[in-house]
């Protein structure tokens, strides 16, 4: 049960950088004011297309580990069904529960993809 629990932790990571990504979007949207607009530039790091230019870079990247990790779930759950006993039950359970999670992940990646691809005017890739 060790090695599933493991598949958990980089996404908890990967979790976290997505929703400061958020946030920096979120930021990004916010209207300057007379006073506030170089203050917005320097605390984001660039004008909102370039917020949305890494945005999407790292959407992509999460996206891409979240398929990477599925896979890996999908080989392990192929494992366990091979191996009887209590524990494999159990394990193959938790594999099954942390895959279909990962899946979620991934459609909300490319939910969010999809949308940033709209704001800075490209097609599908």
């Amino acid at each position: 049960m060790a090695l599933a629990d493991s598949w958990g932790s980089p996404q908890q990571v990967s979790r976290l950088d997505l929703l400061q990504t958020d946030i920096l979007l979120e930021a990004g949207e916010l209207s300057p004011d007379a006073s506030g607009g170089d203050l917005k530039l320097s605390l984001l790091g660039g004008t909102t297309t370039e917020i949305y230019e890494q945005a999407f870079q790292r959407y992509q990247e999460a996206r891409s580990t979240n398929i990477r990790v599925n896979d890996e779930l999908n080989k392990a759950l192929k494992l366990q069904s091979n191996t009887s006993g209590e524990d494999s039950i159990g394990n193959a359970e938790l594999i099954q529960s942390k895959r279909k999670t990962n899946q979620e992940n991934i459609q909300q990646l490319e939910l969010r993809i999809g949308i940033l691809q709209a704001q800075l005017g490209r097609r599908s890739e």
